[in-house]
């Protein structure tokens, strides 16, 4: 539900404000008593933390009023300058916010609604010294972490890629890769000269000169490093499997698969297109036709469906996060899990279905994206074709295959999960087979299925 629809409209939602469990990243709500001063200092403090933690996320509205279990209790009990001292202490207290308040009349009860739209720069974070501040994660306003603190600043900055991390050293490139992108970007931008290799790593901005000495950039050492982890230590994809169904993910057993795939962002995405095309990860099933006539393959997903998604999480992840990516493969399910919430320029829920929700390119890393669309592989198919492309393919793909479109949970990770719906499809295949007498209508095995190139983003 967007929040600023709610604060703008609330007659219109009335529904979602009293629901028991409507609490979440957007919304908060609150009753305020007043049996004693006590009570109206903490529905205080409770506004200006939960304000801080909107805006220091992707904004929310805060509705005083309404106690937990969804019923109206109103404000009527409080007197006019007790209700105006909730935003108050919001604008006394605070620095880089944009809350604005409105009073509403529902069934003659008082309400206060506070809107807080996401913050554009600066942390919002209380006047004093030191400073406190929030976050926001599902239904809870939780205090802000210096790790988390340093990422906010470094998101709202777009200063991240062009940090500087080490010193300059050209053993540590993959040459390979190095040579590849020098040769597509001069052929690209039209170049009539040649570069020596540290002066055109300088130039694109993959080193720069930092008190005299040359230092490798961010974006340069994930995008042309051999090994990005010895000072990123996420900058891996760890993929597992188990016997279990996605149901039980708090507690799948042991992994009968675990295996780390790294390198520069490059090579990670050509070493994890080779596994996915070559290796037993995935079922495959064949069947006869009805008619006997041949035989059919089908997948159990759409190759470039999974494609599309890890190449999202490598290129678009926040790489501040000290996770690394994760790609569960359970038998029922497949999802690939970054960290850093899907990013947007509107509202969108924390959870949707991807033919419900449309998704357009919001770049958390613009230089990677800039250099991913550029290199090509060893077949000579660039990684990344085009932008704004890749989910629209990803739904595409799964509604063909006759499977349900890839669910998005964007609550702190950005999560999304394939259903391959392997009960109904075995029990299809097995009915036929029983019509038509052949025992071996169905073979499944555990193979990949080829493509020709990477996703588009």
């Amino acid at each position: 539900m967007d929040p600023l629809l709610i604060f703008q409209n609330p007659e219109d939602h009335i529904e979602y404000l009293t629901s028991e469990n409507s609490e979440g990243q957007y919304f908060d709500r609150k009753e305020v008593r007043n049996h004693k001063t006590k009570d109206l200092d903490d529905a205080r403090e409770k506004a200006y933390k939960t304000i801080s933690a909107f805006t220091n996320a992707r904004g929310g509205v805060l509705v005083l009023g309404i106690d937990d279990k969804g019923q109206i209790i109103g404000l009527n009990h409080l007197h006019e300058d007790e209700i105006k001292s909730i935003p108050k202490i919001i604008n006394d207290k605070l620095v880089n916010h944009y809350a604005r308040s409105r009073e509403w009349v529902y069934e003659d009860k008082r309400l206060l609604l506070i809107y807080a739209p996401e913050g554009s720069s600066g942390i919002c974070e209380t006047t004093e010294s030191p400073p406190k501040a929030w976050k926001r994660e599902s239904a809870n306003s939780l205090p802000l972490t210096s790790s988390d603190r340093e990422r906010l600043v470094l998101e709202r900055n777009k200063k991240f890629e062009q940090l500087t991390i080490c010193e300059f050293d050209s053993s540590y490139i993959n040459q390979s890769v190095l040579k590849v992108f020098k040769s597509l970007y001069l052929e690209n931008t039209s170049a009539n000269f040649d570069y020596e290799d540290e002066t055109f790593l300088q130039y694109i901005g993959a080193c720069k000169k930092e008190n005299n000495v040359w230092m490798f950039t961010n974006a340069g050492y994930l995008f042309f490093t051999n090994n990005p982890r010895n000072y990123i230590p996420s900058a891996y994809v760890r993929f597992l499997k188990y016997e279990s169904e996605l149901k039980d993910f708090a507690n799948p057993g042991t992994a009968i698969f675990d295996r780390d795939f790294d390198g520069c962002l490059p090579e990670m995405l050509r070493k994890i297109r080779s596994f996915l095309n070559e290796s037993a990860f995935f079922k495959r099933y064949t069947y006869r036709k009805p008619d006997s006539s041949g035989i059919i393959e089908e997948f159990e997903y759409p190759l470039n469906a999974i494609e599309e998604a890890i190449v999202n999480a490598i290129i678009h992840r926040d790489y501040h996060n000290n996770q690394p990516i994760f790609c569960y493969n359970y038998r029922d399910a497949f999802v690939v899990k970054s960290p850093g919430s899907l990013k947007q320029d509107s509202y969108i829920p924390i959870n949707f279905n991807l033919d419900e929700v449309r998704l357009f390119p919001y770049r958390r890393n613009i230089t990677l994206v800039e250099w991913a669309r550029i290199m090509k592989d060893e077949r000579g198919q660039k990684y990344v074709k085009s932008l704004a492309e890749g989910t629209r393919t990803m739904l595409e793909s799964m509604l063909a295959a006759q499977l349900p479109p890839p669910h998005y949970n964007t609550n702190g990770y950005t999560t999304v999960t394939f259903r391959n719906n392997f009960k109904e499809r075995e029990a299809r295949y097995y009915a036929l087979s029983k019509q038509l007498g052949v025992e071996d209508i169905l073979t499944i095995m555990q193979s990949g299925q080829g493509i020709s190139s990477w996703p588009s983003l």
